[in-house]
């Protein structure tokens, strides 16, 4: 893995984070929602515009992106059992 890919990697790792924490739901359901909407994708191919802003700007990223794939954020649901 070069710099370039372990910096993207890090920085995946921190969105996940935000992003559990601003939707208060696991880290499991964190990733689940993000692999099952290709947010996961979404965060690495625009990681160049991403990585210089703030926690906020990456909320809203992320919201938009939601709501042109999902249609509401708030229907986000992962489709796992809670209880794997």
């Amino acid at each position: 893995m070069n710099d370039y890919e372990q910096k993207r990697l890090e920085y995946f790792a921190f969105a996940l984070e935000v992003f559990k924490e601003h939707r208060g739901i696991s880290g499991k359901e964190a990733f689940c929602l993000l692999r099952e909407t290709d947010a996961d994708s979404f965060i690495y191919d625009l990681y160049e515009t991403l990585h210089v802003h703030g926690e906020d700007y990456l909320i809203e990223e992320l919201d938009s992106y939601f709501l042109s794939c999902v249609g509401s954020v708030a229907e986000l649901q992962p489709k796992w059992n809670s209880t794997d």
